[in-house]
């Protein structure tokens, strides 16, 4: 909390749910889900994080950060020095559902808490009715559905997925330096520096290619980045 001395720190707990999509499976939409569960860093860990942001920045060639410069740093490096909660169930419930359903996630080989990193991988199902009955109710479009964490102990969280039919148009994309300059090409300083203390520059014409796919096409990302760079 602003204004507390470190020995009466009291992070929030989060939960991180990242983007995913559902498909059919015979009845059911079958949606893989990823979850972290964490606390935003402490005061010892964001002294850790000026130290790195030193380092990096020596290591980028830039001799005076300015405060913008600090100011991306901070929001980018944010995930790696939060602290991550073992054994922590995960549970959310879809938004504007009149049922009120409650869902838990449980990995593949029947585990419903967080590993030592705070993950938790799992899959859940929706049978079409339940389905249709969210999309009606979320007035969706394209397949896209809300939820967010449920917890006795106040942790907040929201999650998208798409369900995915089974026929249309999937186009799959990189990140770095596909839809956004990194320049992995020039080596470790200029990756360091468009990661870490600059704007963000799309790569000419990608996003107007992509507008052009239409609005029914569904986009999925990967990266070979650290999953820590998933929300900026």
């Amino acid at each position: 909390m602003d204004g507390q001395a470190s020995s009466e720190h009291f992070a929030e707990k989060r939960v991180t749910f990242y983007h995913t999509y559902g498909y059919l499976q015979d009845q059911d939409w079958v949606i893989p889900l990823r979850a972290w569960v964490h606390e935003e860093p402490a005061p010892a860990q964001r002294g850790l994080a000026k130290v790195a942001r030193k380092l990096l920045a020596q290591r980028a060639g830039i001799a005076d950060l300015s405060d913008p410069e600090k100011a991306l740093f901070e929001q980018r490096s944010d995930d790696f020095f939060a602290d991550s909660e073992s054994q922590e169930s995960v549970k959310f419930r879809f938004d504007d559902d009149p049922e009120n359903q409650e869902f838990s996630l449980e990995s593949a080989d029947g585990k419903t808490a967080t590993d030592l990193n705070g993950l938790l991988e799992g899959t859940f199902k929706l049978d079409q009715p339940t389905a249709g009955r969210l999309l009606e109710a979320q007035r969706s479009t394209q397949g896209w559905l809300r939820f967010r964490a449920v917890s006795d102990d106040g942790r907040r969280g929201i999650g998208f997925v798409r369900l995915v039919p089974p026929e249309g148009l999937s186009v799959i994309s990189d990140i770095d330096d596909t839809i956004k300059v990194t320049g992995i090409p020039a080596g470790e300083r200029t990756v360091l520096m468009n990661t870490f203390f600059r704007d963000y520059v799309p790569v000419p014409c990608m996003a107007g290619m992509y507008r052009d796919f239409g609005d029914d096409a569904a986009f999925h990302y990967v990266s070979g980045g650290p999953w820590q760079m998933y929300r900026p």
